[in-house]
């Protein structure tokens, strides 16, 4: 087996020295992500995909994206930061299409120093599937991709910080909608005049 940076691996190739990584013929680990750990070995693996890092049940019922017939306004209105990207209807988001979006504001905004992008919303369910034609029975299917339920004007992004312009912040939201299989609106934080007593 080869060295890595003059250590050699004894046990097995998916444990790498930690000022190191290795490429395998099956997974590629790099020093990005901690699965485990063996003394002074730690196992890595490359995650490209936003995904949960440890769930209570390995698969889950397909469920509905939720419906608010109670008046709830709960995640309508931008909070962290300036600007926001809020659906217009209820959808179910898969990890790569939040993670396509992501990286598209990441990729805008990065030349504004200190702004900021908050994701609103995570995927956490597992999303199931067996292949066309297949024989009833047999259990359920096996896990494909991680998602999201997103109720119907619920903000799934939010940009601000180091004085981002508005042309800056919708130019860079439009781009990831343009990676969200629903339609958007651009919207802002509401201004609130603080009247003090004197």
């Amino acid at each position: 087996m080869q060295s890595l940076s003059g250590f050699h691996l004894p046990f097995s190739r998916n444990f790498i020295f930690r000022q190191g990584f290795l490429r395998s013929s099956e997974v590629f680990f790099c020093p990005l992500i901690k699965i485990g750990s063996l003394n002074n070995y730690e196992q890595y693996r490359f995650r490209s995909d936003f995904a949960p890092r440890r769930v209570k049940h390995r698969k889950a019922h397909k469920g509905r994206v939720p419906v608010r017939t109670g008046g709830s306004t709960k995640g309508n209105t931008v909070v962290y930061g300036d600007y926001g990207l809020r659906v217009k209807d209820g959808v179910r988001l898969s990890s790569s299409q939040l993670t396509a979006a992501w990286q598209a504001i990441k990729r805008k905004i990065k030349v504004i120093k200190g702004s900021q992008v908050w994701m609103r919303v995570f995927p956490d369910i597992p999303v199931t599937s067996k292949g066309n034609e297949t024989r009833m029975g047999k259990g359920k299917g096996s896990f494909e991709y991680w998602a999201c339920r997103v109720p119907l004007n619920k903000i799934v992004f939010e940009v601000g910080g180091g004085g981002i312009r508005r042309e800056v912040a919708k130019d860079a939201l439009r781009l990831a909608s343009d990676k969200l299989p629903v339609k958007t609106e651009f919207v802002e934080a509401r201004k609130v005049d603080i009247i003090q007593n004197i």
